[in-house]
């Protein structure tokens, strides 16, 4: 067993011990309702606050206490066992009020995103280290337009060498979209390759209308067409890896506005001091 798998096995451990020891302390209260649902509400505004420190950690360049690494791991385990607070804070039960329904949809909203980016993190760039390489995102319209350029410059130089206009017919049909822009953005999200197939095989079969010089050119629009599906590839995934945070670290700051609402109404109402 390597070391990546006994720390995961030595954290979910302490996950579960921390469940057991919250459910325990839970049902030692459980005779005082008010002062159960304190204790779990508190405790799980806690965790939200030291899960949100992991971004302002992030942001602010001051002497690490903590290493990043462990940060992030305290994140990913901590929002996982974030579950038990609430659902015994909850009772277990469908929330009946608006407050309360909005809050159960942030908080699994938060939650979804949040395993939605550990798996992205993860998979996403072992895979774009297979496709070639990571290319640095904001270089990818150059890149793009450099080999629009290209097959523009192939399929109007067809036109010369062959006094034929079949390959820039084509080009104008079929490609000139193709290459304007990233395109099959979820197609590459889940590693499915039809489209830029089914442009291949539309390029094999003109090949039967061309002379010798034509399928030479047609080839390297070929060529490009793959390279171009790469860029695209590199875009969806590298897009994906930035657009999660902006829309898991507002939904957490959110959740974490309306928890601290819910907590000022429950004592308000209770007619109780915090």
């Amino acid at each position: 067993m390597n070391y990546f798998a006994k720390r995961r096995i030595l954290a979910l451990s302490v996950v579960i011990l921390a469940v057991f020891a919250t459910v325990t302390i839970d049902r030692i209260f459980g005779v005082n309702l008010y002062r159960r649902h304190l204790i779990t509400g508190w405790f799980f505004l806690a965790l939200m606050i030291a899960l949100a420190l992991y971004n302002a950690r992030k942001k602010f360049p001051v002497p690490p206490l903590i290493s990043s690494r462990a940060w992030l791991q305290f994140h990913l385990y901590a929002g996982v066992f974030t579950l038990a607070p609430y659902l015994l804070h909850a009772g277990f039960q469908f929330p009946t009020g608006i407050l309360e329904t909005l809050l159960a949809a942030l908080y699994f909203a938060v939650v979804i995103t949040g395993i939605a980016g550990i798996f992205i993190s993860r998979i996403f760039p072992r895979r774009m280290t297979v496709r070639g390489g990571e290319v640095v995102f904001e270089r990818l319209p150059e890149h793009r337009r450099r080999i629009q350029l290209a097959v523009e410059a192939l399929a109007e130089s067809s036109v010369e060498e062959t006094q034929s206009l079949t390959l820039i017919t084509f080009y104008t049909d079929h490609l000139r979209a193709y290459f304007e822009g990233p395109r099959h953005f979820f197609y590459h999200l889940f590693e499915f390759s039809g489209p830029v197939n089914r442009l291949q095989r539309k390029i094999e079969e003109q090949y039967r209308y061309l002379n010798d010089k034509e399928r030479r050119i047609l080839t390297e629009i070929g060529e490009h067409v793959r390279r171009k599906d790469t860029l695209d590839y590199h875009h969806a995934l590298q897009f994906t890896l930035k657009a999660w945070l902006f829309i898991h670290i507002p939904l957490t700051y959110v959740l974490l506005l309306l928890v601290l609402v819910h907590v000022w109404l429950a004592h308000a109402f209770s007619g109780r001091a915090l």
